[in-house]
């Protein structure tokens, strides 16, 4: 009998992992995403007035560079977690979008100094957890692009923006009178970030120019032949070899101008570059970057362009999109209008009209945190109006929008640079897109536009499947439900920290209770407090108050890591908030090793026999109430505190900086513990939960075998369910250890 209630236990876990694959895939890939695509945050951005946010809706804003479609979002429904999606992106006036597709990004530690051609592949976990093609590159980059394709016909029969892809010159004509006429729609264009598999293994060039023709009939209108790889077009600008173009890259390129695409040379080398340069006729672009002049840390010279590549450029008519993350153009979001001011100066020197060669290249969803959110791009606006030496208003409209324009004007098919010049010309004034036509208000400006705490919310659960409340299982359903509450939220607690500058009375209350509901929340959606907790008393035997206690030690250490960490390296130390980033990224790092090592050290005892799965084979049953193995569970409890606590709870970081800016960091402190109580009571709940489970499965098992067989199956029962939890911990530790490894690595 106690074999049949073991296999239908059995039986029942694999059909409710098997229906809820979308949950699962929803844990692994959207945390992944969260860790890899916060925002920054930066107290000095400045807060648009009422004339700066006239000012940019009157716009037409053009940015060249977003990963959007590498992540498991649906385009179309606003995510509380990454970077940017339709209804985002209609609030920060974004009317035309480059959507680029990556298909390898390298896994580069901290100690490395370049990429090696054979460097591993993050992109290959992350496909694996999305359930996309995992092998085959070429199979992986049509995969998005069947996706943005879908997002594009959904749109047409949905409430809300429209999303429309650009083909060709008559496209871009069709979305620049839509947009003049105050129309919500966006245009999208599609490009290849690194042409890995282009032309195969033979150097054929019959199979390069099918491969570029190929693309071209998918619709892709933006080729760029290295994503941070040396690849066999072209070696890259963080490349060890760092080559540069090969007879195929100058093949890829020819084709790619011939059929009509923009060439996009981000990523490559020097010596590509200037191969590239000297080869082609029409203007090129650089999509994202910074540049190495005045590269102050945490900015990377290698990654950024240097004035000979600037002045290339420019000779060639080209366009430079400016990035907004601090590896790009360095610690402060002023920094991305300094970075437009070099190029504009060197174009001057030249002899070139100043504003000409400037766009923006964000590098949305590109594993960076960028510094304005794509909702409150008019912070942008507002610091290009307001730097010590301004921009004028017609040199903000060609860095806007119009510089974009033109290139894609110029080279797209039926294009060239009278129709561009005709074209953009016109975009000297548009309608401004009503906000509720774009899918809501701003939530804000202000130091919260350049960074918040919706990088720390749980991630919502909008991906093509369970999308609606309406549909999908219970599980799936809660899960969305807690989503979409946690992002409400968030929008709340952002909107009081921004309500109530004095810190006193009921404002600093409210933002207390805020963080206090919040940590309730932010506990409730995916997170490894939770499943390390979980995990552990599944496997092992435990006390309520145990249960308890671990879990306020996890949550009071996570804060107390965050206050620290703020006043140690921030108010004592004096370092820069990314400075800080930094160090809190090395911080979880270590404490999701921590947890790893916990996981494989539960499954070396049943390996072994000692510990708790000894105790268990020599005396049968439940050993929670005897002193044999009670040292061996306090270092447990002791290692999963320091394991989850050590790492810094996001929202209380970001939650702390916010009110340090504002003046009010004792508030911050006090709503800062409000939030590690209410984290405290979620993970509580859950370990109890999981001490519930493990209780009525003894009961079942007693009540269906007797005594006799509970003695005889007890111990080899609770050595599995050790070895589960430790396998499944120490999986949640690898995972994001390997997350937090690869963020180090594109710092």
């Amino acid at each position: 009998m106690i074999w049949l209630v073991l296999l239908l236990a059995v039986g029942y876990g694999t059909y409710i992992a098997y229906t809820e694959y979308a949950s699962g895939l929803y844990y692994l890939a959207g945390r992944y995403d969260r860790m890899m695509n916060p925002y920054g945050i930066d107290p000095e951005a400045p807060e648009p007035s009422e004339e700066d946010r006239k000012f940019h809706r009157s716009m037409f804003v053009a940015d060249m560079h977003a990963d959007t479609l590498k992540w498991e979002r649906d385009l179309l429904e606003r995510s509380n977690y990454g970077h940017a999606d339709v209804p985002r992106m209609m609030e920060g006036n974004i009317a035309l979008q480059g959507f680029t597709i990556v298909t390898k990004s390298p896994i580069r530690m901290p100690w490395s100094n370049c990429v090696g051609r054979n460097n591993p592949d993050a992109n290959t976990l992350l496909t694996a957890m999305q359930g996309r093609p995992v092998f085959n590159l070429h199979d992986r980059a049509f995969y998005q692009i069947e996706r943005f394709k879908d997002a594009v016909e959904r749109s047409k029969e949905t409430p809300g923006p429209e999303l429309r892809l650009i083909e060709t010159v008559e496209d871009l004509k069709a979305l620049v009178a839509d947009r003049k006429a105050g129309k919500a729609v966006i245009g999208g264009f599609l490009g290849i970030e690194g042409g890995h598999w282009v032309g195969g293994a033979l150097e054929d060039g019959e199979a390069v120019r099918a491969d570029m023709q190929e693309l071209f009939d998918a619709g892709v209108r933006m080729f760029a032949p290295n994503h941070r790889f040396d690849n066999d077009l072209s070696g890259s600008n963080e490349g060890c070899e760092a080559y540069g173009l090969t007879e195929r890259g100058r093949m890829a390129l020819q084709e790619a101008a011939r059929l009509g695409m923009a060439v996009d040379l981000a990523h490559i080398s020097q010596a590509g570059l200037r191969d590239a340069a000297e080869m082609l006729e029409r203007p090129f672009t650089v999509s994202h970057t910074g540049v190495r002049a005045n590269c102050e840390d945490p900015c990377r010279p290698h990654r950024n362009l240097s004035d000979e590549e600037i002045e290339l450029i420019i000779q060639n008519d080209g366009v430079i999109g400016v990035g907004f993350w601090p590896q790009a153009i360095g610690p402060s979001v002023w920094r991305i209008a300094d970075t437009m001011a070099h190029i504009m100066r060197t174009a001057e020197q030249m002899g070139r009209e100043r504003s000409r060669h400037v766009a923006l290249g964000s590098d949305y969803d590109g594993s960076v945190t960028p510094l304005i959110r794509v909702g409150n791009l008019d912070v942008l606006t507002t610091i290009m109006r307001r730097r010590d030496e301004p921009f004028s208003p017609d040199e903000i409209r060609n860095i806007s929008g119009r510089n974009v324009c033109r290139l894609l004007a110029t080279v797209l098919p039926g294009g060239s640079r009278e129709t561009a010049r005709e074209l953009c010309a016109e975009l000297d004034e548009v309608e401004p897109v009503p906000l509720q036509e774009a899918g809501g208000g701003s939530l804000g400006g202000g130091a919260g536009s350049a960074g918040g705490l919706g990088d720390a919310g749980s991630a919502s659960f909008s991906g093509d499947s369970g999308s609606s409340l309406a549909s999908g299982s219970l599980l799936s359903n809660t899960v969305t439900w807690i989503a979409r509450s946690q992002s409400a939220l968030t929008n709340r607690l952002h909107g009081q920290l921004h309500g109530a500058p004095s810190g006193a009375g009921f404002g600093g209350f409210a933002i207390i209770l805020a963080s206090f509901v919040y940590g309730l929340l932010h506990a409730a959606g995916p997170g490894h407090g939770k499943v390390v907790a979980g995990a552990y008393f599944l496997a092992n035997p435990g006390r309520p108050a145990q249960a308890i206690g671990l879990s306020a030690a996890m949550a009071f250490l996570q804060a107390a890591s965050a206050i620290v960490i703020v006043t140690a390296l921030l108010l004592v130390a004096g370092t820069t908030i990314s400075q800080l980033t930094l160090q809190a990224k090395f911080v979880e790092a270590l404490a999701y090793g921590l947890i790893l090592l916990l996981g494989l050290a539960m499954l070396l005892r049943c390996v072994t026999g000692r510990g708790t799965c000894s105790a268990c084979a020599d005396h049968g049953g439940e050993p929670g109430q005897r002193p044999a193995g009670q040292g061996g569970r306090l270092r447990d409890y002791a290692a999963l505190a320091v394991g989850v606590g050590l790492r810094p709870c996001s929202g209380a970081l970001l939650l702390l900086l916010f009110t340090l800016a504002a003046g009010m960091f004792h508030i911050g402190v006090v709503a800062t513990l409000a939030m590690a109580l209410g984290s405290a009571i979620t993970i509580s709940l859950s370990a109890l939960g999981a001490i519930s489970v493990r209780h009525g499965v003894s009961k079942l098992a007693l009540n269906a075998g007797g005594a006799a067989a509970v003695q005889r199956f007890g111990p080899m029962a609770a050595r599995g369910a050790e070895a589960f939890g430790g396998l499944l911990i120490a999986a949640a530790g690898a995972l994001f250890l390997a997350a937090a490894i690869l963020r180090m690595g594109h710092l």
